[in-house]
């Protein structure tokens, strides 16, 4: 299953649109976030569960792939 959606990083003064895209598939239960992210991206998979729990959503157990791009752009902050 496979998923996409767009989002707004800051960069200075400017921001610009970035692809989030979502792949889940069979496989031991992980979260792995890729396309040059930093520590503050790494906490999202916390906000993530978080997310699901509050809203009493089962989190699926399978391995989730969160994909970043560009790639080439760093990411920043929790945006």
């Amino acid at each position: 299953m496979s998923a996409a959606v767009q989002s707004i990083i800051e960069l200075g003064s400017d921001g610009m649109v970035i692809d989030v895209e979502c792949h889940i598939t069979n496989g031991l239960p992980n979260m792995i976030i890729v396309g040059s992210s930093n520590k503050a991206t790494i906490d999202a998979k916390e906000r993530i569960r978080s997310g699901f729990s509050s809203a009493k959503l089962d989190l699926p157990r399978k391995r989730i792939t969160l994909n970043l791009s560009p790639a080439d752009v760093p990411k920043v902050g929790t945006g």
